[in-house]
């Protein structure tokens, strides 16, 4: 990793849960023995705070500059993921979030685009929490 990353995961040191080699995270699979480095960080202001100013997208989290694919988790299981490298991003929601997030949407403004989005929202809701 560059030093840039190496800073990153100084500043977010107090914050650090676990760290493990894996061949497998959410959106992505090493195929092989090879492995890869894995952080689990608490997510608070602080942290929060490095996070969007070490990269200045969500596909800026790439190797070796940055520690690659964030991912956002609540007991467990992941809520928000993404695969940097393949400009992908993902929410896993349960019904009930779903519709609190499509519920903040204002109804008659919603671009086609955003109707895909709100498919594809449902699509996932309708298989639980998968992706």
């Amino acid at each position: 990793m560059d030093e840039s990353g190496r800073q990153v995961l100084r500043r977010l040191g107090d914050h650090l849960l676990e760290a493990d080699e894996v061949q497998a995270w959410p959106g992505s699979l090493i195929m092989g023995t090879s492995t890869q480095d894995r952080y689990l960080f608490r997510l608070d202001d602080e942290s929060l705070g490095v996070l969007t100013t070490a990269a200045s997208s969500l596909f800026g989290w790439v190797w070796p500059r940055l520690p690659e694919d964030l991912h956002l988790r609540a007991d467990g299981s992941t809520v928000f993921g993404t695969a940097a490298r393949e400009d992908d991003a993902w929410l896993e929601l349960t019904a009930g979030e779903y519709d609190a997030v499509v519920g903040r949407l204002p109804g008659d403004s919603c671009s086609s685009g955003d109707e895909a989005v709100i498919a594809a929202l449902r699509r996932t809701c309708s298989r639980g929490r998968t992706r």
